[in-house]
């Protein structure tokens, strides 16, 4: 309530976004004052990153959809860059990574060289604190990369994979899978039948598509991301799953099926779901809010049958 008051001259949509903005820089402010007063904040690395780029804006329809705003109050920029949330372009996966490290870290320094991922993190810190890195995890994909964080030139030698299992829309939306060696990064469907091949030093926005100027580079990052999907594996590891979600009846697959359910939640029966009648009787309820928005493929706030069927295939 104190962050929408701070920020009430602003109309509705973006007021709610200021409010979430703010509440989220308190948050961090109480991080850094418990590190104070702990006496650790000397020696205390603090990261601040997300998992990836802007949610869709919604629009009047998406405003309070079950619980909150929904997509509605989203109204957070890529920066220019190309594809939001779930797209494999940089849009969708470049996100901001701020680092604070007394002593070590130069403040008010910007690196915009430094290709630094998740799978960093581990072997990263652990260099930072001086530990030895799991004995298991030999052969991952993390790199090393402290001497970035201490803000010295730091290149990343393997390659970075990203695969998207949900929706494919245009126009960001369609590679299911990308893949950046270096300054390169290819976009791809499964089968390698499209393909765009961006170089980031030169175009950041993903806006040349320059693959057919370079077959050579197409052809090795092709193979490399295809190797790598080949390593994933094609079900989750039953050692990995909870006793309760295992114990969850299989999902139908089969379009009657899907069409019976969603006839059973059209509870006003206008050929649409929204948010609430999609989350009814829905097991988990803020997965179902998660994977609402990834199938709304013309982002109007709710599903047609279509978008509902082919949510379970």
């Amino acid at each position: 309530p104190e962050s929408l008051a701070q920020w009430k001259h602003l109309d509705e949509q973006q007021q709610v976004y200021a409010a979430v903005i703010t509440d989220g820089d308190r948050a961090v402010g109480a991080v850094l004052d418990a590190l104070q007063a702990a006496g650790v904040a000397s020696n205390t690395i603090v990261i601040f990153s997300a998992d990836n780029g802007p949610e869709w804006t919604g629009n009047e329809k998406n405003k309070r959809m079950g619980e909150g705003w929904g997509t509605w109050a989203s109204v957070g920029q890529a920066g220019g860059l190309r594809g939001r949330k779930r797209s494999l372009f940089e849009g969708g996966v470049r996100v901001p990574f701020l680092v604070r490290w007394p002593g070590h870290t130069p403040a008010g320094t910007t690196n915009s060289t430094t290709v630094f991922t998740a799978v960093d993190l581990l072997p990263t810190l652990c260099a930072a604190a001086g530990v030895a890195l799991p004995p298991d995890s030999a052969g991952a994909d993390g790199e090393n990369l402290v001497a970035a964080l201490r803000g010295e030139p730091a290149v990343r030698t393997q390659p970075i994979f990203w695969e998207w299992r949900g929706n494919a829309t245009e126009p960001d939306w369609w590679p299911r899978l990308a893949v950046r060696e270096g300054d390169w990064k290819l976009a791809m469907t499964y089968d390698g039948s499209r393909v765009e091949l961006h170089n980031l030093a030169a175009d950041r926005a993903e806006a040349k598509d320059v693959a057919k100027q370079h077959p050579d580079i197409v052809a090795r990052l092709k193979q490399l991301a295809l190797e790598w999907k080949k390593t994933l594996p094609s079900e989750p590891d039953p050692a990995c799953i909870s006793k309760a979600e295992a114990a969850k009846p299989a999902a139908p697959k089969s379009g009657q099926n899907r069409g019976a359910i969603f006839d059973q939640k059209d509870k006003d029966h206008n050929g649409a779901l929204s948010l609430v009648e999609y989350l009814d009787r829905f097991p988990d309820q803020a997965e179902g809010r998660r994977r609402f928005p990834t199938f709304d493929t013309d982002h109007d706030g709710s599903l047609t049958r279509d978008e509902f069927i082919r949510m379970g295939r």
